[in-house]
C-alpha cells in the first residue's frame, strides 16, 4: 500500500518534470523567417506584431507567482 503511493508520487513527479521541460523547450524557440531558394521569404506574423504583453510574459508570470495569486484575468 505505502509502496504504491510512493510509486504513484514518483510517476507524477517524473511527468511534471517532463511537462516542464517540454514547455521550456517549446516556448524558447521560434521560427521568425524562412528563406526559400526562389528568393521567397516567409515571415512569422507573431514577430512582426509582438506586443509588450508577449515580450514580458515571463516577468508577468513571475510577478503573479511571487504574489501567490491563484487566479488572474488579463484582457488584451
Amino acid at each position: 500500500m505505502v509502496s504504491d503511493i510512493i510509486f504513484l508520487a514518483f510517476c507524477v513527479g517524473i511527468l511534471a518534470i517532463i511537462a516542464r521541460t517540454y514547455r521550456l523547450v517549446l516556448f524558447r524557440f521560434k521560427v521568425n523567417e524562412v528563406k526559400l531558394p526562389t528568393e521567397t521569404v516567409v515571415k512569422n506574423s507573431e514577430t512582426a506584431a509582438e506586443t509588450v504583453f508577449n515580450k514580458n510574459m515571463d516577468e508577468i508570470v513571475y510577478f503573479l507567482k511571487r504574489q501567490s495569486i491563484e487566479l488572474c484575468f488579463l484582457k488584451i
